[in-house]
């Protein structure tokens, strides 16, 4: 019976990660060039991001610097 058990949960556990690869593989669709059309897209894709593996690490990169850069000039700008 334990072993029944076991497996259920290895099992739940495998499927929820094959999941979060899917919506992680989804968020970066949405993006142009690892950019989304907002700051606070952009953002809330580089959390999401975060919490998966390193397979999306040059991503998360490139959207960390689009958004430094974004925020960089609407704080110049006055215009966030």
């Amino acid at each position: 019976m334990k072993n029944i058990i076991l497996m259920f949960i290895l099992l739940i556990l495998i499927s929820s990660s094959a999941n979060a690869s899917l919506e992680a593989d989804w968020i970066l669709s949405q993006s142009t060039y690892d950019k989304w059309s907002t700051i606070e897209q952009t953002a809330y894709a580089v959390l999401a991001l975060k919490t998966e593996s390193t397979k999306y690490s040059s991503q998360i990169s490139k959207a960390v610097a689009i958004l430094k850069t974004n925020l960089d000039n609407c704080i110049q700008n006055n215009e966030c």
